[in-house]
């Protein structure tokens, strides 16, 4: 019924998104995760109880699932909510940024080896900033996974 458009959703006297493309990613988030958890879109539907047209649907951004058949389907992933809002978030501000024109970069220095000391310190600042990043999620997951589950965020439905 509404695209992404604002003045769609204005048009019918609904509140309008904060961001264009509000839940732009959610279906794509839906179709990694269950690709990561090996599930095909007929066995995730089974198992959520849910159509498989209708999983089609929200996972190619053609409609956005109710809470109560999103809970159901995050609960077949093994998926908390808050994780797939923020993978959400990361794959809208990845798209955000590859849209954004790139700067331009100075020409490199040739001949181009690893032995340059400017190349070899810049590889090594840019290695322990992944490792800084990769131990900083492990940390946050550690975190959420000692929650209680009283303690946990939960979903409305």
């Amino acid at each position: 019924m509404f695209r992404d458009s604002a003045t769609e959703f204005a048009k019918y006297g609904y509140a309008t998104p904060m961001h264009p493309r509000m839940f732009g990613n959610l279906g794509r988030t839906l179709a990694l995760l269950r690709e990561m958890r090996g599930y095909s879109q007929l066995a995730l539907s089974r198992k959520a109880r849910i159509g498989k047209s209708q999983l089609s649907k929200y996972e190619n951004g053609r409609e956005l699932p109710k809470l109560e058949t999103l809970e159901k389907v995050l609960a077949v992933l093994d998926v908390q909510p808050i994780s797939f809002f923020y993978t959400v978030a990361m794959l809208d501000s990845l798209v955000d940024r590859l849209e954004q024109p790139a700067p331009e970069l100075p020409p490199l220095p040739l001949p181009l080896t690893l032995l340059q000391p400017n190349l070899d310190e810049l590889f090594s600042v840019t290695v322990e900033q992944f490792l800084r990043l990769y131990r900083l999620q492990i940390e946050v997951q550690a975190r959420l996974d000692a929650l209680t589950p009283a303690a946990r965020p939960r979903s409305r439905g």
